[in-house]
């Protein structure tokens, strides 16, 4: 208990509200992303981690926690890879959502926009 009373002393409002703005984060990321095929793949990612993670902190397994301290990076580039599509359409459905008195950008605009769009989705496919 006398932990407990030692954590709840150590938070400030400050940081309240950071884990509340990560919490809304990761909550419209899952909203964005529900009902499509990127839900199974993230289950399984999680699960996959979660048990990497629990076998390498009940063993002391070096060569594992190297490998995982090292492939972190790489993950932060691969999941925006293999998510991609989803990533996309989930853009394309929030810039649907912004009222028509906001998007008020010209035809030519529009089109740099859908160009560079393209490009990343280009740059993707090919990572």
């Amino acid at each position: 208990m006398s932990q407990v009373l030692w954590l709840l002393s150590r938070i400030d409002p400050l940081n309240l509200v950071d884990i509340l703005l990560v919490a809304l984060l990761f909550y419209g990321l899952l909203t964005l992303l529900q009902g499509t095929r990127a839900v199974p793949l993230m289950r399984g990612l999680i699960i996959v981690l979660l048990l990497v993670l629990i076998i390498r902190s009940l063993f002391s397994l070096p060569t594992l926690g190297w490998l995982l301290d090292n492939a972190l990076p790489a993950l932060l580039v691969t999941i925006p890879v293999v998510f991609q599509p989803e990533l996309r359409r989930a853009l394309e459905n929030l810039g649907h959502t912004i009222p028509r008195a906001r998007r008020s950008w010209s035809s030519t605009a529009a089109q740099e926009m859908r160009q560079v769009l393209d490009e990343l989705d280009k740059a993707g496919s090919e990572l």
